[in-house]
């Protein structure tokens, strides 16, 4: 990935990804969205009809739900394929 391009990423998941995965997420399970983020993922997953469990909560202190499905935090860019070892 270009260096360049880094500055573009998002870290939140747009909804047409929540779309995208929908299908694999069981519809029959309370969800929770275990990082909080800026909160859009558990307004993505509600809004696709899913039962969700979204607080701003600390995910190694709290069990909630019965499927967790979340988009983790990470920090920094994936190092560049070009990049010298």
């Amino acid at each position: 990935m270009a260096r360049a391009s880094i500055a573009k990423w998002s870290l939140t998941a747009p909804f047409s990804a929540w779309e995208d995965v929908s299908a694999y997420i069981p519809r029959h399970h309370t969800l929770w969205e275990a990082f909080y983020g800026d909160g859009t993922s558990g307004a993505h997953l509600t809004e696709l009809g899913f039962d969700v469990i979204h607080e701003d909560l600390d995910f190694f202190e709290h069990d909630l739900g019965e499927c967790v499905v979340t988009n983790p935090p990470f920090s920094g860019a994936p190092p560049s394929p070009r990049a010298p070892a």
